[in-house]
């Protein structure tokens, strides 16, 4: 393939990345807003959370099905960023003063669109990129593509703070909702321009679903899941505990102490997908787990300025998964399944961890924030045990990829 096709590829990939990684910081956004301005219960808002981080997990497979049964990847990418404005649009009613029975049932409609649209990406980004990239490019193009989906986490508080400054309450995410619904439409017509200079080839004729339940995805899976429920049952409480533990000066910095985590995340998946190409990406991953529990161990145990530097690593080694999990992914599976495969690693997998992992680690502060700590250092213990797990994941092969059920 030519190279300006090719740059055009990575390019509105990772526009749809920054764009869905991005959307993603206003759940939590919302949720407190709902709860200070419009009286939402913890139940109401645990039904919230509930429904999108369900329909993440649960509609991805589906998604990635999709992908591989039509061969169009690059049109459903720029439905779900759709998908995701018109969830941020649902919100801005509700925000907007819809209330009653009729503004809950539009809140959970609209974090449905939310969750819905973000399982679109990861998969099909990751197929897209897959299948236009040899082996020896591949990781480094997947860590550009990731390094945007954390520069998305990392802007996009960043946006929101001067927009909700300078637009009505609420009116800001109908401004977000219009990014959304440009970058679809850019990346529909940057794919039709992409396909335009290609040489046409016929998409491979699409297998049976549990041809993509290879021995290798259902380990990967499973390891996927423990990993991030390990990291992210960390990470989504390390803000409150960077308040009670007094580590944190005051509260109004405390955005720039989580922007910093995420930072971290632009530079880690580029440097690991660059090492993709020398090193095999089983130890890359269990190795990246292991060095963000024994950050975070010295973290929790070495007070002062070494907590800045600590953060900052913490975010570069949690979040590089995306490029290693998608190169071990393609060695599991053939190409006629590689969205549905991508959408078990990436939507069950690191979906389920996601929700688990904070939910595992509130019952520890459920006694008391002070506990929090004890509930980091049991995330600690399963994330090393995960990064030792790696071991069971066979090479990349034909054992790897013969399926568990026929």
């Amino acid at each position: 393939m030519e190279e300006h096709p090719r740059k055009h590829i990575l390019a509105y990939t990772s526009l749809g990345h920054f764009v869905n990684d991005g959307n993603n910081f206003f759940l939590p956004v919302i949720a407190a807003i709902l709860t200070a301005q419009r009286g939402y219960s913890a139940i109401e808002i645990v039904a919230t959370f509930s429904v999108f981080y369900a329909s993440v997990s649960l509609m991805s497979p589906y998604v990635g099905r999709l992908a591989d049964v039509t061969g169009k990847p690059e049109m459903l990418l720029s439905v779900g960023s759709v998908i995701m404005g018109l969830g941020l649009v649902g919100f801005y009613f509700v925000l907007a003063g819809l209330g009653g029975t009729a503004g809950f049932a539009l809140t959970l409609v609209s974090a449905f669109l939310m969750g819905f649209g973000g399982a679109f990406y990861h998969p099909l980004g990751a197929t897209i990129l897959q299948k236009n990239w040899g082996p020896d490019g591949l990781g480094m193009a997947l860590g550009i593509n990731g390094a945007m989906g954390s520069l998305g986490r990392a802007v996009y508080p960043l946006i929101y703070y001067f927009a909700a400054l300078f637009l009505l309450s609420g009116s800001y995410l109908l401004a977000f909702a219009a990014i959304s619904f440009a970058s679809g439409l850019v990346i529909l017509e940057a794919a039709r321009y992409v396909r335009g200079r290609q040489a046409v080839r016929s998409p491979a004729a699409p297998k049976a679903a549990r041809e993509a339940l290879t021995r290798g995805i259902m380990l990967l899976t499973v390891l996927t899941l423990v990993r991030f429920l390990a990291t992210q049952g960390i990470i989504a409480w390390l803000p409150t505990y960077m308040l009670i533990s007094h580590s944190v000066p005051d509260a109004s910095v405390l955005g720039l102490y989580v922007t910093l985590i995420y930072a971290g995340g632009i530079f880690g998946q580029p440097f690991f997908g660059y090492l993709t190409r020398t090193m095999d990406s089983r130890w890359l991953f269990g190795g990246s787990t292991g060095a963000t529990m024994l950050v975070v161990l010295a973290y929790l145990l070495v007070p002062g300025p070494f907590g800045l530097v600590a953060l900052f690593l913490i975010g570069f080694f949690a979040f590089s998964a995306f490029p290693m999990l998608m190169i071990l992914s393609k060695g599991y599976v053939d190409e006629s399944s590689s969205s549905f495969a991508n959408s078990l690693v990436f939507g069950l997998g690191s979906g389920a961890g996601n929700t688990l992992g904070p939910l595992i680690v509130g019952l520890f502060a459920a006694g008391g924030y002070g506990y929090l700590d004890l509930g980091f250092y049991g995330m600690i213990v399963v994330g090393i045990a995960s990064a030792a797990s790696m071991a069971l994941l066979p090479p990349a092969g034909r054992g790897a990829k013969a399926p568990l059920f026929h």
